[in-house]
């Protein structure tokens, strides 16, 4: 689930979700069928979490992207030809969405679409005007124009996550930190399998 200004959004089987975060009123629903992806564990498929932001919740759906009023669940938008198979992120107006071609990026407005980009993601984290996927290569594409910027090898089934100017990657070897403006290693922790990505503070990595 995800929370925002005191609300709790789910996809669940029999559709999406909002709840009070007070007392667990339910506010609203939408009968859609979320997307699953695979499981990084290999225990099944697992739902596609809804990503929010400002007025909109963006639901990745068995029959392509789905944009809800925050308010009131209501359908703003719909982009039917565009399969996602992973959690969107948003960077200002866009909607950068994880899909079997690759990496798509949405206006949040309507729906459109800016660019797309031929490299692995399930979950891409979004810094400074980069775009960062994991998969079998850790890539890092300009947000504006899809335009690669680099790549390095990584056998990642978890997610990146960005702080401070560092891509942070769980792998099957270990914890790798990279630079985000060019790629190359800083350090690694080689200490067993990293399936979920980590949690990164200003002290410390969990």
């Amino acid at each position: 689930p995800i929370v925002a200004d005191g609300t709790v959004v789910l996809a669940t089987p029999s559709g999406v979700f909002a709840l009070s975060l007070r007392d667990g009123t339910e506010l609203w629903r939408q009968n859609l069928s979320p997307a699953t992806v695979e499981s990084p564990i290999e225990y099944g498929e697992e739902l596609v979490s809804p990503v929010a932001t400002g007025e909109r919740v963006f639901c990745p759906t068995a029959d392509g992207i789905v944009a809800l009023a925050f308010d009131d669940g209501g359908i703003v938008w719909r982009a039917e030809d565009v399969a996602g198979t992973g959690i969107p992120a948003t960077t200002g107006d866009g909607l950068i969405v994880p899909t079997t071609e690759g990496v798509t990026v949405l206006d949040a407005r309507n729906g459109s679409r800016r660019w797309m980009g031929s490299t692995d993601a399930k979950l891409p984290a979004v810094s400074d005007g980069t775009v960062v996927t994991g998969g079998e290569r850790t890539g890092a594409l300009d947000a504006a124009t899809g335009d690669r910027q680099w790549t390095a090898p990584a056998d990642s089934s978890g997610f990146p996550v960005v702080a401070d100017g560092t891509v942070y990657l769980g792998t099957g070897d270990g914890l790798i930190g990279r630079s985000l403006s060019d790629g190359s290693e800083r350090w690694r922790v080689d200490r067993g399998r990293f399936l979920f990505p980590p949690v990164v503070t200003p002290d410390s990595v969990y």
